[in-house]
């Protein structure tokens, strides 16, 4: 759907047919438009009515080399608020749209029945003088600039789609227009505003936000009455992207009326590349510290290649060896001052870890660089 504005048609789309509506707003900036919410429109559908749109620019609204000051683009919101969103409803503002959203609130308390604001921010600095510092690096190296941008955007390990996806959205609009939204962006301050602000604040932010810093999102709570500060530990810029899940079940609790504090999300556990010159396989075996190594009775647990467990059978009971008797272990250990070896005979079977009968297999693990611990399975 759109609505028609002078020097441009502006797209809106609406999904859901829940009882309350929330607005989905992207950044007044072009680089990115309404497909950055992808990963909350199907969710927060299932509950309410949902509507995004794309700002002038980019995605499927036109792209007029002109109309991207703050006036504009307040008008271009009102025009779409007016066609397709019902009152009250939840306005939820990503970055830079924050500031829209602040004016909207303030003339319009009657229709925001919640606000949400994700990487908020009330002002834009840029470089100085902008004509020699910014605008050749759109010009000569647009490419490079998108790259940088959303590396920046994401600074969380694992970030490779949100990237390419960043890269890609910015790359269906034109450096000009970037370049006129940006010097357009930079008078616009609504700092002096947020203390009016009366509808019920939510503020989302990540710690590791390198576009909008952490510090001002602080900042800007402090200066709402009542706000509520989320904060991501080790978050970047796109919460929405990378934190979807949290994200969106902050935002169905919140618009619902149920309880959410200012509180802090600890960092998702990362995982870890090996380090240099070790093998997978060797990161995995864990040696036990007490002796016997491999206890009887706990031969399934891994400890290098030499106790992968079998296949399970399909009978009940577990093949023997050939003797008909269960195998003989043998660990045998290794330190500075000497070597022992023990040998023990399973006593029975178990029908969770049943064997199969196989040559002999060996392995060794090594921790700390003094010990070794060979095992070694021999079926008789």
């Amino acid at each position: 759907m759109y609505v028609e504005r002078p020097g441009a048609r502006i797209f809106h789309q609406t999904t859901g047919t829940g009882g309350r509506d929330v607005f989905l707003c992207p950044p007044r900036q072009p680089a990115i438009y309404g497909r950055m919410w992808k990963n909350q429109i199907p969710y927060l559908s299932r509950y309410f009515r949902v509507t995004t749109m794309d700002p002038r620019g980019n995605g499927r609204s036109d792209r007029p080399l002109t109309g991207y000051d703050f006036v504009t683009h307040y008008d271009d919101l009102r025009a779409v608020l007016d066609a397709a969103v019902r009152p009250p409803f939840a306005f939820v503002a990503f970055s830079c749209a924050s500031m829209l959203a602040v004016r909207y609130a303030i003339d319009h308390p009657e229709r925001v029945s919640h606000l949400i604001f994700v990487g908020a921010q009330y002002s834009q600095s840029l470089p100085q003088p902008f004509e020699e510092k910014v605008v050749p690096i759109f010009r000569n190296d647009f490419d490079g600039w998108r790259t940088r941008l959303f590396q920046k955007i994401h600074p969380e390990p694992h970030s490779l789609k949100g990237i390419e996806d960043g890269i890609a959205w910015a790359g269906e609009t034109s450096p000009d227009i970037l370049v006129e939204a940006l010097r357009q962006i930079q008078n616009d301050n609504v700092y002096d505003l947020l203390p009016r602000l009366t509808t019920p604040v939510l503020i989302l932010h990540g710690t590791k936000d390198e576009v909008v810093p952490y510090r001002h999102g602080k900042k800007f709570a402090e200066a709402v009455p009542g706000a509520r500060l989320v904060t991501f530990e080790g978050g970047g810029h796109n919460l929405p992207g990378r934190e979807a899940a949290k994200v969106n079940r902050l935002l169905r609790d919140f618009v619902r009326g149920e309880a959410v504090e200012s509180t802090a999300i600890p960092t998702t556990t990362e995982r870890r590349a090996p380090a240099p010159g070790r093998s997978a396989r060797s990161i995995r075996m864990r040696p036990s510290t007490s002796w016997p190594p491999i206890p009887p009775g706990a031969w399934s647990r891994s400890v290098g290649s030499a106790c992968i467990r079998p296949r399970a059978s399909s009978s009940t009971r577990a093949p023997t060896s050939r003797a008909g008797r269960p195998p003989i272990i043998s660990s045998t250990r290794s330190t500075r001052s000497g070597t022992w070896t023990r040998s023990w005979r399973r006593t029975s079977w178990s029908s969770r870890m049943p064997w199969r009968p196989a040559t002999t297999t060996s392995g060794s693990a090594t921790r700390g660089g003094t010990s070794t611990t060979t095992c070694t399975r021999t079926p008789r």
